[in-house]
């Protein structure tokens, strides 16, 4: 099958380094991507003339170079820091524009739609599964568990958050007062199979789709882990989802078990200081799960403090672990993106 040649031109590389990613994820081995940061290199390589299925460029350098306009471009879009622009340079194929700090989906979507969706339709893939824990209180799990949920929506992944936790009362993260119906909820409990179907109006939108959280404590409505399970599973066998992040709570059950069993990966939100790196190691020794299965994220990190995560050998085994220092000021939403606390955790999963 021939590949498309699919060509990405921005000097910033990491910028495009989360698109380059994306249409690798869709397209797979039916794209070759080209990917040009450096001036020198893209004068080079626009000095000869190119079949390109794909061109996404800087507005900047595309009315830098002549030379350019004058390739083969069946697609063209231009990445334009003014949303409101409209007065697009004219082009041999289809040329659109984008506002380049739009989300990574978005971009996609519109490419998506403007090229036809066929050209970048995938195989469907198996939803992945993230279970987010912590083994004490004021780790900051919520938000982060959020925050992740964020970042892999920027990166084009279809995210669906679900609270596991007695008390949901995370909609104060997303600035959202709307509750769970509580005929869904039970529901769910009893795991009526009828629950997929009504997913849709029990979901809220922050980038990512979040299920709403319940107006009363979840043992009101005699959720379990089982429940949430169960629902996870039939989302799974529908593949609606590219991720399905699970905060677990504190306290497991059994149905909690279960999840960290299934679960593809297995993201710990920790804290440097000696209670809580004990209750680490006492967790890891008591859950069997694969060592590759763990993503750490050390929280509220404090350079004048001792790091007692240290003394935990699975923890420096790990392929990744992230580190986030403490902020004067109480992180929201916001700054964890603003900052890419999470970007590391984002690009392995």
């Amino acid at each position: 099958m021939d590949k498309k040649l699919v060509v990405l031109a921005d000097t910033d590389e990491e910028y495009l380094s989360v698109l380059e990613y994306k249409i690798v994820e869709e397209m797979g081995d039916r794209a070759e991507i080209e990917v040009i940061t450096q001036l020198n290199y893209f004068r080079e390589y626009f000095s000869q003339p190119r079949e390109i299925f794909l061109l996404i460029i800087n507005e900047v350098l595309y009315g830098y170079e002549e030379r350019i306009q004058k390739q083969n471009v069946h697609y063209t879009f231009l990445l334009s820091e003014d949303e409101e622009n409209e007065n697009l340079p004219p082009t041999r194929g289809k040329c659109r524009n984008i506002c380049k700090y739009s989300s990574i989906r978005e971009i996609y979507r519109q490419i998506e739609k403007d090229t036809g969706s066929a050209i970048f339709s995938r195989p469907s893939v198996q939803t992945q599964l993230l279970a987010a824990c912590s083994v004490c209180g004021g780790s900051g799990k919520t938000l982060l568990t959020l925050g992740l949920c964020q970042e892999l929506a920027d990166m084009g992944k279809q995210v669906l958050y679900i609270s596991c936790e007695m008390l949901q009362d995370y909609g104060c993260y997303l600035e959202e007062d709307d509750r769970m119906d509580p005929d869904f909820a039970y529901s769910m409990a009893v795991q009526d199979p009828r629950v997929e179907t009504d997913l849709s109006r029990q979901t809220g939108l922050r980038g990512f789709e979040y299920l709403k959280p319940m107006a009363k404590l979840s043992l009101s409505y005699q959720m379990s882990g089982e429940a949430y399970l169960a629902l996870v599973q039939r989302l799974q066998a529908s593949r609606r989802y590219d991720v399905i992040v699970l905060e677990l709570p504190r306290e497991l059950d059994m149905g909690d078990m279960r999840i960290l069993e299934q679960a593809d990966r297995v993201l710990m939100i920790c804290q440097q200081h000696r209670r809580a790196a004990e209750n680490l190691k006492n967790f890891l020794s008591s859950i069997i799960l694969p060592e590759e299965k763990y993503l750490f994220v050390s929280n509220r990190f404090r350079e004048d403090m001792p790091d007692f995560l240290e003394e935990i050998p699975a923890v420096g085994r790990c392929s990744v672990s992230s580190v986030i220092p403490e902020f004067e000021s109480e992180l929201t939403l916001e700054t964890v993106r603003e900052k890419g606390l999470l970007k590391a955790v984002a690009y392995v999963l």
